[in-house]
């Protein structure tokens, strides 16, 4: 008599719960990479800002003192 020996490998129900975390955790990374890019932005924004403060303070009153001495 000849025995059926059960295959090896996967069932379908474990590919399918595998594809589900893989799924997942990739829908993770993707949201923390979709974060990172908003708050990158947000950050040059911000460094724009304080860069065009610093060329104000600096040239605001030189400007002003110019016009005190009547533009010379």
């Amino acid at each position: 008599m000849m025995r059926r020996s059960r295959e090896s490998g996967f069932s379908l129900i474990e590919l399918l719960v595998a594809t589900l975390i893989f799924a997942l955790v990739f829908l993770g990374v993707l949201k923390m990479l979709d974060s990172s890019t908003k708050i990158s932005k947000v950050e040059s924004a911000l460094a724009d800002t304080q860069e065009n403060v610093r060329y104000a303070v600096y040239h605001i009153p030189s400007g002003a003192h110019r016009a005190d001495d009547g533009g010379k």
